[in-house]
């Protein structure tokens, strides 16, 4: 986990803002179930579990990308600063944004 905390904040830092959010685990089931049976001492969940052998680490330097796309909305003026965010699960469920309706 730390190797993918530090590929995480090295990518984070070629951008000005961000924002970070927790998924619920109601929206997350399998993490929600890994959870569970990681914590889990009941006999019948301690059958087998198939693992997946990986040829090569899943973060690995050689195959980063040469280049990042970075575009900015059509819509938004020049004089205006206003940082733009993607509506967060509530909201699009809602469809109230934390700014109003």
């Amino acid at each position: 986990m730390v190797s993918y905390l530090t590929k995480a904040k090295d990518l984070l830092s070629h951008f000005k803002v961000y924002e970070l959010l927790q998924i619920p685990r109601v929206e997350n089931g399998y993490a929600d179930a890994l959870s569970k049976l990681a914590s889990s001492r009941d006999s019948d969940l301690m059958k087998p579990i198939p693992v997946e052998k990986l040829n090569r680490p899943s973060i690995d330097e050689s195959f980063a990308p040469t280049a990042m796309t970075i575009s900015e909305s059509p819509e938004v003026d020049e004089g205006d600063h206003r940082i733009f965010k993607q509506p967060s699960a509530v909201e699009r469920q809602t469809g109230n944004s934390a700014e109003g309706p």
